[in-house]
């Protein structure tokens, strides 16, 4: 919802409205409470539809019950004002981003109206929150919520993973998947950043020529092997005294 804070959903958008597509955003905002705004980006062409959806949910409810209707009801809930922003549009394709089944009825009622319907797949449901502690009794409810997101995906004409290995562990986990499957890099070309030489880049951070430097490149979050990679810089400090940490 920010032009200069974005993310890549945003490099997306703008790639298509840069290309001169018009493009329609609804952006279900999973953490927001409160009413559905409509804005533009892109010099116009690029029409959002942010919706809240805690905002959906009654407030007299739990806030446990809150989440869980989050999760099941709230992209049907959305698409009322789906249909009233978008009433006379049709599109040349659909894209929906993972976890399928938190977006099901919004592409459910999208897929009536576009040609291809393509899911870009980052984060596998349920697994990836079932590992991060997120889901109670996940023994239990991982192979259902499995159920439901295959259901969800299956209706989809592709899929795109960001890597061969997220190919690979995406057919494994859902064998069952009969659309077609490839990669959609979250990264640009190499000269898409004009970065200077890499010696100058080792002389300002004080690195010699031939250091090992090694970058971690992700959220500073829960599930992201924080806790392996401090183990490994200790031992690595022990074991090679010249290395920097």
């Amino acid at each position: 919802l920010d032009e200069t804070n974005g993310w890549l959903t945003n490099a997306l958008a703008q790639a298509y409205a840069t290309r001169g597509d018009d493009v329609d955003v609804v952006v279900l905002d999973w953490s927001s409470d409160g009413p559905a705004f409509r804005m533009t980006m892109g010099d116009g062409r690029i029409d959002i539809l942010n919706i809240p959806a805690l905002g959906l949910m009654p407030t007299w409810l739990p806030r446990k019950l809150r989440l869980l209707g989050k999760w099941l009801l709230a992209s049907y809930l959305a698409v009322g004002a789906a249909r009233r922003a978008f009433a006379m549009n049709e599109y040349d394709v659909m894209l929906g981003f993972s976890p399928a089944i938190a977006t099901i009825g919004l592409t459910n009622y999208f897929a009536r109206r576009t040609g291809k319907r393509v899911l870009i797949y980052w984060d596998f449901f349920p697994t990836h929150q079932c590992q991060l502690g997120m889901v109670p009794f996940a023994k239990l409810l991982e192979p259902l919520g499995r159920k439901h997101e295959l259901a969800a995906i299956a209706q989809l004409n592709g899929v795109g993973c960001m890597s061969a290995a997220n190919i690979a562990f995406f057919k494994r986990y859902f064998p069952e998947y009969r659309g077609q499957v490839g990669i959609v890099p979250i990264w640009g070309p190499k000269d898409a950043l004009s970065l200077p030489a890499h010696e100058t880049l080792r002389q300002q951070f004080g690195f010699a020529a031939d250091s090992v430097v090694a970058v971690f490149g992700g959220q500073l979050t829960r599930g992201r092997g924080l806790e392996q990679l401090l183990a490994l810089m200790t031992q690595l400090e022990a074991t090679l005294p010249h290395l920097r940490c």
